[in-house]
């Protein structure tokens, strides 16, 4: 953002009031804003996009809402879809309560994915080398 009023060719206090616009009537996040270029573009395109806003509200009128929380939480959804996920999961308990399972899963393994429960985009996620010592393993996450 601080460098699309060059692109823009506008002060930044009007590239900030044209983003504060486009957030309220078009919906756009910051992404949207900077990703499909709101700032180079006129009403009618703005229109034409699928910003934030309206992408949640399709969501949100097709989606079971008593369901959203399978596609939230990992541990959730890798219980209901692991068999189609392509790929071998174990969700630690970080209470440490199922410690000896994790030592037999990680066994075979050279490479894992360490994800938070609940996060997104990537955020949190770590890739481990597997240890000979895979309590050491363990221990890092």
């Amino acid at each position: 953002m601080k460098k699309s009023h060059l692109l823009a060719n506008r002060s930044k206090p009007m590239q900030y009031i044209d983003f504060l616009f486009s957030i309220t009537f078009y919906g756009t996040t910051l992404q949207d804003y900077l990703l499909f270029e709101f700032y180079n573009k006129n009403s009618k395109e703005r229109k034409s996009y699928v910003t934030g806003r309206k992408q949640h509200k399709f969501f949100d009128s097709v989606n079971n809402k008593e369901r959203t929380d399978i596609f939230i939480d990992k541990i959730k959804f890798t219980e209901h879809f692991s068999k189609y996920l392509g790929r071998k999961t174990f969700n630690l308990d970080l209470d440490g309560n199922n410690i000896d399972n994790a030592k037999t899963w990680l066994h075979d393994m050279d490479i894992v994915f360490a994800k938070p429960s609940k996060g997104v985009r990537g955020r949190g996620v770590s890739r481990l080398i597997v240890r000979e010592d895979i309590e050491e393993t363990i221990n890092i996450v």
